[in-house]
């Protein structure tokens, strides 16, 4: 995925899915739901 986004949007999207999903139950191992 590093080549489709840059390290800051898909730290950002990472702090997104943090975010609504605290506890990584949604799409474990996935950056976006």
């Amino acid at each position: 995925m590093d080549i489709a986004f840059s390290k800051v949007q898909l730290d950002l999207m990472r702090r997104v899915k943090e975010a609504f999903d605290p506890l990584g139950i949604l799409n474990p191992g996935k950056v976006l739901p």
